[in-house]
């Protein structure tokens, strides 16, 4: 049975895409530096932790003052349920910072990948081969999605293994079955696939490397940043609210080991303290009366959280603006 040409042309463009981009020695050396990052700030982050006996989050070091004996055990067993997901926090705490410097790196690659064929007038010869370029674009953009996963996934498990080495050496006591740890992890994986391909439709759109850079740049880092100053600065809600929407933080919130979530899972104090978040959206309760100094729902500042499935349905949605714009100003415009 043969092949639907339409399906052979694609695979084409695919194979094609994949070539090009393996073939730039500045992709191997962006990804190759990204993956040493991620396993050195790893490293250093789960040095930095100490042994786990002499740890403020081993149980056995707690402090209970002058509480009773009652008290004092059921303080005791709280602190002892909550402390695997400290530990699974402590042992996978390297990722945020790591996955600031990594969604940069593809998100770039991703860009250069569009805007310098553009640039080169490579393109030509890409929309010579599938005029009608919807399926051009979609084979770059999917080139550069899986690129970004196969290395995120890379990066991230010579991250774990590292930290959990240096971490099991020190004696603490690393739970691998821990499954907000690797739904975690996966978000992270996801995020920077997201990031790459966010960057190629950046680049289709501005076309030009000197202006799709920083615009990728400044949607994945600068604007967020600016988002968070200027909310905190005029003390606005619903700026704050907007920022929450943005890559960056909806990255932020994938990518996050649900502390709150997993202590309560396993009876710790986390459950008591009533932190939990949502996987959706959730207000923030931080309103407080003044008088007594208890929390009070009816003074809250209407800030809200977005829980992972949330920020990743919001992700998707930003691909799917990004692909629609994409999608109109490759059709429209001249090469």
């Amino acid at each position: 049975m043969s092949t639907p040409a339409s399906r052979v042309a694609f695979g084409g463009l695919m194979r094609s895409k994949w070539i090009k981009l393996w073939s730039l020695r500045s992709t191997w050396w962006l990804y190759a530096i990204t993956i040493v990052l991620f396993a050195g700030i790893a490293g250093l982050l789960a040095l930095s932790s100490g042994d786990w006996t002499s740890s403020y989050l081993n149980p056995d070091n707690a402090s209970f003052g002058s509480m009773a004996a009652e008290q004092i055990a059921q303080a005791k067993a709280s602190a002892a349920a909550s402390a695997g997901a400290q530990v699974s926090q402590e042992w996978i705490r390297w990722d945020v910072p790591v996955l600031t410097f990594a969604q940069l790196v593809v998100s770039v690659l991703g860009v250069l990948g569009i805007a310098g064929e553009y640039q080169t007038g490579a393109i030509k010869s890409t929309f010579a081969a599938a005029p009608k370029r919807t399926a051009a674009l979609f084979s770059k953009v999917l080139v550069i999605f899986l690129a970004s996963v196969i290395i995120g996934a890379i990066g991230i498990a010579v991250a774990t293994a590292t930290s959990w080495g240096v971490l099991a050496a020190h004696g603490w006591p690393i739970d691998a079955g821990d499954p907000y740890v690797w739904r975690t992890l996966g978000g992270a994986i996801a995020y920077l696939g997201f990031a790459g391909a966010f960057g190629s439709l950046i680049g289709a759109i501005v076309r030009v490397q000197a202006g799709a850079i920083p615009t990728a740049i400044g949607f994945v880092l600068i604007l967020p940043t600016i988002a968070s100053l200027l909310a905190g600065m005029l003390d606005a809600a619903w700026l704050y609210n907007v920022g929450q929407f943005l890559p960056y933080s909806l990255g932020n919130d994938v990518s996050t080991y649900p502390f709150g979530e997993a202590a309560n899972a396993a009876g710790g104090a986390s459950a008591s303290a009533g932190d939990v978040e949502g996987p959706w959206i959730d207000p923030v309760h931080d309103g407080f009366d003044p008088a007594t100094g208890q929390p009070d729902p009816s003074r809250d500042s209407g800030k809200i959280s977005v829980g992972p499935a949330a920020a990743a349905v919001a992700l998707a949605a930003w691909l799917v603006v990004g692909w629609v714009f994409a999608q109109l100003v490759t059709k429209r415009r001249d090469v």
